[in-house]
């Protein structure tokens, strides 16, 4: 990436910023993403109908039920990315 914007921008940018992009950016946005996730979830009471509150139980195995679907994506990309021949792989 860092060569990338270097023949976009046509001029070589500092070092620091390629290692901003590269690792402090990403656990920035990883610490901030985990950290309002986990303090939504523990927020959040299910109810149905205003009166019945679910069990945490209940709601645990409906999210475990949703990523399953969701997570097949990511995980089939990266067996793809990481197991074809033919694509390149980025450093």
């Amino acid at each position: 990436m860092y060569v990338n914007i270097e023949q976009m921008i046509g001029f070589r940018i500092p070092k620091f910023f390629h290692y901003c992009w590269k690792y402090i950016t990403p656990v920035i946005n990883q610490v901030s993403c985990n950290g309002c996730l986990s303090q939504q979830l523990s927020e959040i009471i299910f109810r149905y109908n205003g009166t019945y509150e679910y069990p945490m139980w209940g709601t645990v195995f409906g999210w475990i039920l949703a990523l399953t679907s969701i997570v097949q994506l990511p995980i089939s990309m990266l067996y793809i990315w990481f197991t074809a021949p033919d694509i390149p792989k980025v450093s």
